[in-house]
């Protein structure tokens, strides 16, 4: 390059940076200009609200003052809040309340300390007013909640349960809650139950067993049936000998037979005198998605507690977690089956294992 073009290319640099801090400070003396005339809610999202919570919580200065703030948005606000030393709290207002601004729906409110919050009037009133409401709404839920548990001795469990356990979640820092959701299925041979679980790095599908005191209830029931009844029980019980004999099959769309046990048999659903039910479990671990060979050889419970069943308590082992207890609250009642469980639990035999770890191989 020649010394002229370096020159060229010193000058148009010199002039780009003089334009670029003209048009700065014209824009700078426009927003001094209008800065007074401002609301409260367009100052908080120039430069993330610095300059407004800088003017109103001036550094050096000690100061009790708490203040209120409509947003659209508050993560880059409350980061701004944080780096002056100030506490925020959010309240995400319902449609249609009456301090909502166009799409300025969040109330923020800003304090030198969480303590002070209580002190602003209508944080104070508005704070409140959803704390009715959300309890209004969760008396409901519980109301409805209760309601799908039926009314017989029996409980209805199926549903979706929010779970808690001390050593997954102090070891592994799951990354959103733990879930279980029960299902369950009336069959040609009997009603199944089963529930799809995300325990952070374990998910799966568990099959509960046929309650053991109604272990000798099958042989009375196939007395009860017709011939016809008879003959497809008798075909399926071949094709159901032994699961294990079919963890090699090579068609990949096959469903996996159903072993005796999972047919629940007269008793269909917990209950107070029948409250503890055995499970056995399949699944994989949500980092590198490999099956858990041979998890389904040991047992496990789940104790379906008062009020009818919403809330569980359980034990649970992988190769990842031992001695695992765990506690659920229903949240949500059942749905309509969408797992398909056989096919499920054939994705998560040896042999899929063994067409994973030829897929990572090759």
């Amino acid at each position: 390059m020649t010394q002229e073009f370096k020159d060229l290319e010193v000058r148009l640099d010199e002039e780009y940076t003089i334009a670029c801090n003209e048009l700065i400070n014209k824009r700078q003396a426009e927003l001094d200009e209008k800065w007074p005339r401002m609301t409260a809610e367009d100052k908080a999202e120039v430069d993330y609200g610095a300059r407004f919570l800088q003017e109103e919580f001036p550094a050096g200065k000690d100061t009790n003052k708490v203040i209120t703030v409509k947003l659209r948005t508050t993560s880059l606000f409350s980061d701004t809040a944080r780096r002056l030393g100030l506490q925020t709290e959010m309240l995400k207002l319902p449609r249609g309340h009456a301090e909502i601004d166009g799409e300025f729906d969040i109330l923020v409110v800003v304090a030198p300390s969480s303590a002070k919050f209580k002190d602003n009037d209508k944080w104070r009133t508005i704070n409140g007013e959803l704390k009715r409401a959300r309890d209004d709404a969760n008396f409901e839920a519980r109301q409805r909640m209760f309601a799908a548990t039926g009314k017989g001795l029996n409980w209805i469990v199926t549903g979706k349960y929010k779970i808690t356990c001390p050593v997954i979640e102090k070891g592994w820092k799951p990354r959103e809650d733990l879930a279980l959701e029960i299902f369950t299925e009336e069959t040609a041979k009997g009603p199944q139950m089963f529930a799809k679980f995300d325990f952070s790095i374990i998910e799966g599908i568990m099959r509960f067993e046929r309650h053991p005191e109604i272990g000798k209830s099958k042989s009375a029931s196939k007395k009860a049936t017709s011939k016809k009844r008879k003959r497809e029980e008798s075909s399926e019980e071949e094709e159901d000998k032994d699961e294990d004999e079919y963890d090699d099959y090579d068609d990949y769309d096959r469903r996996s037979p159903t072993p005796e046990e999972f047919y629940l048999g007269a008793l269909k659903m917990p209950s107070q005198k029948h409250s503890t039910w055995i499970y056995r479990w399949r699944g994989s671990e949500t980092g590198e998605g490999e099956i858990q060979l041979g998890s389904e050889a040991k047992k496990y419970e789940i104790t379906f507690c008062e009020p009818r069943g919403t809330k569980i308590k359980g034990t649970f082992e992988s190769e990842y977690q031992t001695d695992c207890e765990f506690t659920g609250v229903k949240f949500a009642p059942g749905r309509p089956g969408s797992v398909d469980i056989s096919r499920e639990w054939a994705d998560n035999n040896s042999a899929a294992y063994e067409r994973a770890r030829e897929g990572r191989w090759y």
